[in-house]
């Protein structure tokens, strides 16, 4: 526990405050500066790994002088288990050391590894190729969770703000809340990876995440030439910005590099499920740029980055977005269809309908007959006799079908269902709704062919024995009409005659 004022200055090759590997808790309402010589601020020395690391208080400010971390590994060393619940916390990197994680690694040792903040003011800052919170100089990142506080990672160049450090990857990062900032040095992710790295198995479910990638990183997903894949939100308010040339969401660009040339990092396996987004590319070329003998695709608000040569696999079936092109009358969310059976719709909320005017909904449930055949007796149309299925969920939804008809060989439409004998053409569709548990399923319409035919056109099957004349019937799945030939038969023709009558009338007004 610190109490009052506390300063701690190592000399070269040591920590300010060393733990190696033994547990290390700090708590307190006091404040502690740490600061080593050539190693971690608080953690390892040089050649040394930082690791069992809780603070739970105070004020808490750790420097780590090349190449080591502020809280975490010493030189060539990573840094892992490293736990922060509560205080104010400030960790700065060496060059070559992350704020909270690995230190230089060139031979993959200065890794990253189970960081997690549930609480309190974190501040990480990153030396030259080296993460916020993450891998230091060629260090991968592993395992972050951050479940609240207020946490502000700011990677050095090349380096993301939370993930993989110069060359390295970031994978198994999980954001449940909290409010997070992460902003990627040049070539590098928001969150994902470093320069040259990829970004996968990333989760986002609650808080508020601004992910803002350095030139050609993706806001979430890969550094220049990475690839994003593996990434889910569902949940949580969500600011990606992709740096020049990438992403928002997924492959870092491969424009300005000679690593591998054309090869802008891939957008794959995205899946978004809910939650309010906004997902935002770096500035991109005109599509038709060419470098050399190759035309080089743009880059995707979700998918892949410029350069790529394969487009980015996302999933949208849920969630609310600040797509400005409001198109979902197109269908679209930032220029993607969302996923069979799920469509873009209107946000009508009024507290988030500006900043978010775009959602994502299931599809309400409706299916049509085919051909239908209605025979005249003096009843009309019912819904039941073109509409099979309607519903909202599971919910039957019928009653709020409308209804639309257009006779044969016309363009223009008319409410309702047809009621004179004619072939039409008949547009059904269920609006947005809501079922029993109010959850919203967007609008649905579907068209069939429709003919209404008179009583003595109908088919006639059957030689009953009474030598009666056999029963008329609907086409379509309609109920059979059955009736005395010598009466309701007879009202039944003369009512069919006369809608023939008009019917004639009309053609030769026509003429």
């Amino acid at each position: 526990m610190i109490e009052g004022e506390n300063s701690l200055t190592s000399t070269f090759g040591h920590a300010g405050l060393r733990n190696g590997e033994n547990p290390l808790a700090i708590s307190g309402q006091g404040s502690l500066f740490a600061e080593g010589g050539g190693a971690a601020g608080i953690g390892g020395d040089r050649k040394q790994n930082g690791s069992n690391i809780t603070i739970a208080g105070g004020t808490v400010t750790a420097v780590g002088n090349e190449p080591g971390a502020g809280i975490g590994g010493g030189f060539m060393s990573s840094g892992s288990s490293i736990t922060i619940t509560g205080g104010v916390v400030t960790a700065q990197g060496g060059k070559f050391g992350a704020g909270i994680g690995g230190s230089y690694g060139y031979d993959l040792t200065g890794n990253s590894a189970d960081v997690t903040i549930t609480g309190g003011e974190v501040t990480a800052i990153g030396g030259y190729g080296s993460a916020g919170i993450g891998g230091g100089y060629w260090g991968f990142c592993s395992n972050v969770v951050i479940e609240g506080g207020q946490v502000t990672a700011q990677g050095g160049e090349r380096a993301a703000g939370i993930g993989g450090g110069e060359g390295g990857g970031g994978n198994d990062i999980v954001i449940t809340g909290g409010t997070v900032t992460a902003t990627g040095g040049e070539w590098a992710a928001g969150v994902g990876g470093g320069f040259n790295g990829d970004g996968s198995d990333m989760a986002i479910s609650g808080g508020t995440v601004t992910a803002t990638g350095g030139s050609e990183g993706a806001g979430i997903g890969g550094g220049v030439v990475g690839d994003g894949r593996n990434i889910a939100i569902s949940g949580g308010t969500v600011m990606a910005y992709g740096g020049d040339f990438a992403t928002a969401i997924g492959g870092g660009s491969g424009l300005d590099n000679n690593i591998r040339p054309c090869s802008g990092g891939r957008g794959s396996n995205i899946a978004i499920t809910g939650g309010f987004v906004a997902a935002i590319p770096g500035q991109t070329p005109d599509p038709d740029y060419a470098q050399g003998t190759v035309i080089r695709p743009i880059a995707q608000a979700i998918g892949s980055g410029y350069g790529s040569l394969t487009y980015g696999d996302s999933s949208i079936t849920g969630g609310f977005f600040a797509d400005e092109a409001r198109d979902w009358a197109g269908n679209t969310v930032y220029g993607l269809a969302p996923a069979p059976g799920y469509a873009a719709a209107e946000n009508r909320e009024g507290a988030t309908k500006d900043a978010f005017p775009v959602r994502v909904l299931p599809v309400a449930t409706l299916e049509v007959r085919a051909d239908v055949q209605h025979v005249c007796d003096g009843s009309a149309v019912a819904a039941s006799e073109v509409v099979s299925t309607a519903r909202y969920g599971d919910a039957d939804a019928l009653d709020a079908v409308a209804f639309e008809h257009r006779e044969a060989g016309r363009s223009d439409w008319k409410a309702g269902l047809p009621e004179d004998v004619g072939t039409y053409r008949v547009r059904a569709t269920l609006p947005e709704g809501a079922d029993a548990g109010g959850a919203l399923y967007a609008a649905a319409s579907a068209e069939t062919d429709l003919a209404i035919v008179s009583a003595d056109g109908a088919d006639r099957t059957g030689d009953p024995a009474d030598g009666s004349p056999a029963p008329a019937e609907r086409r379509g799945g309609a109920l059979a009409a059955t009736g005395d030939p010598s009466g309701a038969l007879a009202l039944i023709a003369l009512a069919c005659a006369v809608s023939a009558a008009a019917l004639l009338r009309t053609a030769s007004r026509r003429r």
